[in-house]
């Protein structure tokens, strides 16, 4: 009766026990941020002639895990003349940072002449990348005047 009683008794405690549990959810966000940053403002080459060259540093940044797209885009086609666009000045961008190599040429006129490339995203891209974008120009400039480019460099999250 003794074993009957002690057993009915763990077997009631074992049973009165209670459990209960309950979750926290956790939650937290992290902004895309994508930046060109480092980049001089403006070029100006020494002289007019072919083979000149500019070369400016440049950083580029993009959190996104999915990687981003890097373009380059020459708002006249080349170095044009603000006397006569007709009478521009052909040149080479080519921009390197990281995993980033992209080369435009602005040897057309063309208005809004661009090249872009997609890049993975990687721990060295959010941390920031620094490079390069040298510029060079393909001919001699033959006509007076002053010669100007806008060239814009672009990084978008994908």
């Amino acid at each position: 009766m003794k074993t009957v009683l002690i057993s009915a008794a763990i077997a009631l405690t074992l049973s009165a026990t209670a459990h209960a549990s309950s979750s926290l959810n956790l939650n937290g966000q992290v902004d895309s941020v994508c930046t060109v940053s480092n980049l001089t403002n403006s070029q100006t080459f020494s002289s007019l002639s072919s083979g000149a060259t500019a070369m400016s540093d440049v950083t580029l940044l993009c959190n996104d895990a999915d990687g981003a797209t890097v373009s380059l885009t020459s708002a006249e086609g080349n170095l044009q003349n603000t006397d006569n666009e007709n009478r521009g000045i052909d040149y080479k961008a080519s921009l390197t940072a990281g995993a980033v190599a992209l080369e435009l040429m602005a040897d057309t006129g063309e208005n809004e002449k661009r090249v872009s490339v997609d890049v993975d995203g990687s721990e060295e891209l959010a941390r920031g990348v620094n490079g390069q974008i040298q510029l060079e120009l393909l001919e001699d400039a033959l006509y007076a005047g002053t010669y100007s480019d806008t060239l814009q460099i672009a990084i978008t999250a994908r």
